[in-house]
């Protein structure tokens, strides 16, 4: 484990800016991530909740070393995200440095992982009610020109995320809206899981996804 870390951090670590991705990094690590998110808050706090999780397993078997070389690490890209994709003008963390907007993950790894102090983890979950549609919350500003989508899978993320938070009246009316459809009989009856709903103008349309691990 600790050889996989050491590894995953020096492939996408960007010594610059000390968040993850690093598309011109010294090893060629391509631009990673769901859409191309590198050096966003999606990447790092993934990066972040792993080497704390680390550390903690490193206290446990007495190696002092790592646990305190894994919790630098992780405080120094909790510190990137905030000093570095805080967009003080919008109210909310950028999806990548130099980003106009935000994606809906970035969201829920902010929740997930404490980022920041309270009013601005508060500022940014209020950007969830410009995403509101009728499934649950499309997947952000950042791309405004595509299709909106509303991914179950990201919202996992953010279910977890907004009960961290104790936002228990968010959590619930997502519940409702993106889940509570699929196990209705008379509206869906595959076994499928929904892995996107697109949502035009007109209609709602229901894509259905059924893979041998779902």
């Amino acid at each position: 484990m600790v050889a996989a870390t050491s590894y995953s951090i020096s492939r996408a670590l960007d010594l610059t800016t000390q968040l993850y991705g690093a598309p011109y990094g010294p090893a060629g690590v391509p631009s990673s991530g769901e859409k191309g998110q590198a050096l966003g808050p999606a990447n790092s706090v993934s990066i972040v909740l792993g080497l704390e999780r680390m550390a903690a397993m490193a206290d446990y078997l007495n190696q002092t070393w790592y646990a305190e070389s894994y919790r630098e690490q992780a405080l120094l890209t909790r510190t990137a995200i905030e000093t570095l994709l805080w967009n003080s003008t919008g109210g909310f963390y950028a999806a990548t440095l130099g980003a106009p907007g935000y994606d809906l993950m970035d969201i829920a790894q902010v929740l997930l992982a404490g980022i920041g102090s309270d009013d601005r983890r508060a500022q940014f979950t209020a950007k969830l009610a410009a995403l509101k549609v009728p499934a649950g919350y499309s997947n952000g500003t950042r791309f405004a020109d595509t299709p909106i989508v509303v991914d179950p899978y990201y919202e996992s993320f953010l279910l977890e995320g907004l009960a961290v938070a104790n936002q228990t009246s968010l959590a619930q009316d997502l519940l409702d809206r993106t889940w509570a459809p699929m196990v209705r009989r008379d509206v869906n009856y595959t076994s499928g899981y929904w892995e996107y709903i697109v949502r035009s103008a007109s209609h709602v349309h229901l894509a259905n996804y059924t893979c041998s691990i779902c």
